[in-house]
């Protein structure tokens, strides 16, 4: 397999408690090779949005970005929205049920049979992409 770093995002916001525009949620990357995952809350503010969910995804992706720098990386996320926003052919969608940074953020435990299952399937993506 390729040196390509491989990050998972999702984000975690509740709508109905955005006040004027403002809204907490949390953001979530997985970097895969490293199995390590970051976390953080955050406060958005755009004023006279109520819904917020694809900037906290867009969040999420930046995060991921900077974590990778120059590195060759592939992102994966499960909100088509945030990914177009992006505008990187290397952020690509993924299933919400395949989106391990959505395990996690819904309180799934990830095992190293899921680990595994995951490589695969991403090894023979890249073989496909020919990466």
């Amino acid at each position: 397999m390729s040196k390509l770093q491989i990050y998972y995002t999702d984000s975690s916001y509740d709508w109905n408690k955005t006040v004027d525009g403002t809204g907490e949620g949390e953001i979530c990357v997985y970097h895969l090779n490293k199995q390590k995952v970051r976390r953080e809350k955050l406060t958005l503010s755009f004023p006279g949005l109520k819904q917020l969910n694809n900037r906290f995804e867009l969040a999420a992706i930046a995060l991921a970005k900077k974590m990778a720098g120059k590195k060759h990386y592939v992102i994966y996320s499960d909100s088509q929205v945030a990914i177009g926003w992006a505008g990187d052919p290397n952020v690509r969608w993924i299933s919400r049920e395949n989106n391990l940074a959505g395990q996690i953020l819904d309180g799934e435990e990830i095992t190293d049979k899921d680990l595994k299952i995951m490589k695969e399937q991403i090894i023979k993506r890249i073989d496909d992409l020919g990466i």
